[in-house]
């Protein structure tokens, strides 16, 4: 059974499972919207988004609200004929696309039956999902700098230029040293993009599961 209260949550941010309940029935009916997501929920209880998906899944294990995955995360309903987690395959895939109003639905929500419902739709990638795949991107990038090095470091040397760096004190000549520029240069990308990788990987896990925006920087939301 879903407890009432969470460990995590001072007393003044505690919610039962029925106010969970109502918050859900009361946001759908505020947005007109057959479903909502976890954010909508949130923002109308006193208890932190993480906390309020775990506490939604537990009732939907219950079968006192229904849920549905999305490619965004999870989105929630009351329903008449019970509820527990939907599986995507068990929907009736037929939209009637007419006699829906794009004005009526929030986009976020709309997205995220679209993605579920409509053939053909092709929801827009998160943050994370544009974090990794830029770090995919830096990967032909990393690869062109060290060849490149490579080359300037098997380049000869003209003689003159690196004597006069050598006679100041330079402990390499010009050649080498802008092989080594570029070789430093190659490094500190793929440091950069093998970190934003982990980090691409790691925030659509943790958007899916509902710890996290998934575009955490939009401040249109």
């Amino acid at each position: 059974m879903s407890s009432d209260t969470t460990a995590g949550d001072p007393p003044a941010q505690k919610a039962t499972d029925e106010q969970l309940v109502e918050a859900v029935e009361r946001v759908a009916r505020t947005l007109d919207a057959p479903a909502v997501p976890t954010s909508q929920v949130a923002a109308e209880l006193p208890i932190k988004r993480q906390t309020v998906k775990r506490r939604l899944d537990d009732l939907a294990t219950e079968g006192r609200v229904a849920s549905l995955s999305t490619g965004q995360g999870r989105i929630w309903w009351v329903s008449d004929d019970g509820g527990g987690h939907v599986d995507p395959a068990a929907l009736d895939q037929s939209v009637d696309l007419d006699a829906l109003d794009p004005h009526d639905i929030p986009p976020d929500v709309a997205r995220e039956i679209a993605a579920e419902r409509v053939t053909g739709f092709d929801p827009p990638e998160t943050f994370w999902e544009r974090l990794y795949d830029w770090s995919e991107g830096r990967a032909d990038d990393v690869v062109t700098l060290l060849a490149l090095a490579l080359v300037v470091l098997l380049l000869p040397s003209p003689g003159l230029f690196e004597a006069q760096l050598l006679a100041l004190g330079f402990g390499m000549g010009l050649v080498e040293f802008l092989g080594v520029l570029v070789l430093f240069v190659a490094a500190l990308l793929g440091v950069v993009a093998g970190g934003a990788r982990t980090v691409g990987i790691l925030g659509q896990w943790a958007a899916e599961q509902g710890y996290v925006d998934a575009e955490p920087f939009d401040e249109s939301e």
